[in-house]
């Protein structure tokens, strides 16, 4: 048989490597988010939860597209 020391780092030192390319590769990918506007939309969001629900542009999108339409396009509106 042949001698394989030290063949397991090579290999752990080759795939930290490859985990280190991909995540700054995502790093690199992923926009900038201001930390003040995620910080509002998460705290509304909390603020929502705790309410029961908020009524977010409910009476715009009534005068947008009238009641029945508004209604349709919460409804099937993600998130």
């Amino acid at each position: 048989m042949t001698d394989q020391n030290g063949q397991a780092t090579v290999e752990w030192i080759a795939l930290v490597l490859a985990l280190g390319l991909a995540f700054g590769g995502l790093a690199a990918g992923v926009p900038a988010v201001d930390g003040r506007s995620f910080g509002g939309f998460l705290a509304h969001r909390l603020v929502c939860v705790v309410r029961g629900g908020c009524q977010d542009g409910e009476r715009l999108l009534a005068r947008a597209y009238g009641s029945r339409r508004a209604r349709l396009v919460r409804e099937h509106a993600p998130g």
